[in-house]
This record gives C-alpha cells, sequence and structure tokens, in this order.
C-alpha cells in the first residue's frame, strides 16, 4: 500500500480508493471516492455515488494494489 500523488497517476475508472482531499482553504480530509471517467466529473463518493463539490481537489489516492514478486525455486 502506498500514497500515490494524484498528479502523477491516477486509478482506472470505476476503481474505489482512499483519497486525501485539499479544499480550497486548506483543509484536509480523507475519504472513499470512486474515479469516474465523466465529462463534468472525474470523482464521486463511494458510498452514494454523490458529485464532490469543485472546492475540493483530490491531491492523493492509496494504491492498495498488491505487488507480487516472483520467487525462484
Amino acid at each position: 500500500m502506498a500514497w500515490v500523488q494524484a498528479s502523477d497517476r491516477l486509478p482506472g475508472a470505476g476503481v474505489e480508493v482512499q483519497c486525501r482531499l485539499r479544499h480550497f482553504s486548506g483543509d484536509i480530509q480523507e475519504h472513499r471516492l470512486v474515479k469516474v471517467d465523466e465529462d463534468d466529473c472525474a470523482w464521486r463518493t463511494a458510498g452514494d455515488l454523490a458529485e464532490i463539490s469543485y472546492s475540493w481537489d483530490v491531491i492523493e489516492w492509496r494504491d492498495d494494489s498488491v505487488a507480487h514478486a516472483s520467487v525462484e525455486i
């Protein structure tokens, strides 16, 4: 598990992830969001799929994918 800067990489559409959001006032919060590929929004809340206010920017998301290392026997 690692935090990924949203400016570096985004999860695929339909993927639910834990995100850190920054409000224009500077406040930072964490929420479960779903990445979407829509004309007017990029993220929705995981619970009810509501649009996020434009006052908030996703700055990081947690990549929970597990990297599998190859093992030689």
